[in-house]
This record gives C-alpha cells, structure tokens and sequence, in this order.
C-alpha cells in the first residue's frame, strides 16, 4: 500500500502504546525519593509502586535499591498475562533482577542477572526459598534491554540478545512487576514498561 509505514520502522514505544500500554516508569524523580512515593508516567492499575522489602529510591532518573537481602519494590497490575520491558544498567554487585509477576515476598518470578559469575536465570521464590527454571551463561556490561512475555504459566524472556524459556508452576494468577536487588548491588533500573 503507498504510504504505509512498516512496524519496524515505528519506534518500539509507540508500538508497545498500539498494543495496550498499561504502564510506564522512567524514574524521572528527584533523587533520594522512594518508590513508594514517586508517581510513574503511566499507570492503569489501582496502586502505585510498594516497597515490600529493604529501600528502593531515584538515583540519577533510575531506579536504585537499598542493603537489605532482598530489596524489592513492586507496582500490582491486576492482570497475568503481559510483557515487560525494562533497561538494566550494572555497575558493580552481583546479584540484581526484575520481578516478573508478584504475589507476596515469598511467592513471585524473576529474572536475576549474576554479574560476579556470569550468569543469567529464570527464578521463582516460594516459601521454601528460591528455585531455578532456567539459566545460561551472560557476560553484563553496561545498560542491557530485557523483554519478557508472561501467558499463564508460560515465560520467555530476552536479555541483550540471549533467550530463557520456562514453564512456572507457582500459583500467581494476577500479577505484578517490579525491582530486585540482594545486599547493595549496584544496578540501576530505568524505561519499565508493561503491555497487554
């Protein structure tokens, strides 16, 4: 057809707006402010960000967490099946993630990047502790993209370029997203967005 413009050329944001953007942070904020307190750009959900463990603050318009094992900060979505993007940066630490779908501290799934041993995993927490769906190995550097898709038990994410796929067997049915970070690892959190 004349004219039309093919998706690739249309920038991943607006993209991510045609297909039902339900919520957007680019932790613009002064820095020092608690998530708790700070209002991202979009939000269809019903609550604002909840930090459910340790700190998590603005730092330099990114997301930061605090010393505490875990730090973890979340924002409910009331829906299950989404995608999540969201840029990680690492500077130093080892062990930092991005909480896929949230239930409770002791019940929600993540990815969790492992800087000092290089690695990447598909994780789930329950009340017995922390378990493995899949890892590989991952060299991090610098700011890195992840994008995951969530459809019932069901996971797929992408991290600069490398796949994990899994199956959860955890019984979160609504869910929400949200920061991780264990004993003051230093990485920063920034552009999450969630699409349906």
């Amino acid at each position: 057809m004349p004219g039309a413009i093919a998706m690739a050329q249309i920038s991943p944001s607006f993209q991510h707006e045609a297909l039902n953007l339900i919520f957007r942070d680019r932790f613009t904020d002064t820095n020092g402010t608690s998530l708790a307190n700070h209002t991202p750009e979009k939000n269809t959900a019903t609550a604002g960000w909840s930090v459910a463990v340790g700190t998590a603050t603005i730092d330099s318009n990114a997301a930061d967490v605090g010393t505490a094992t875990p730090d973890i900060a979340v924002v409910t979505l009331g829906v299950a099946n989404y995608t999540v993007r969201c840029l990680m940066t690492i500077n130093a630490g080892n062990r930092f993630g991005v909480i896929l779908r949230y239930a409770s501290t002791t019940s929600f799934v993540f990815i969790e990047g492992s800087g000092d041993v290089n690695q990447l995993q598909l994780r789930t927490r329950d009340a017995v502790g922390y378990n493995t769906i899949s890892q590989t190995t991952f060299t991090w550097s610098g700011a890195i993209q992840l994008v995951a898709r969530l459809d019932g038990s069901s996971v797929s994410a992408t991290v600069g370029g490398t796949t994990l796929t899994g199956t959860i067997t955890e019984a979160q049915t609504a869910g929400g997203v949200g920061i991780w970070g264990w004993s003051g690892d230093t990485a920063d959190w920034d552009d999450l967005e969630v699409w349906k």
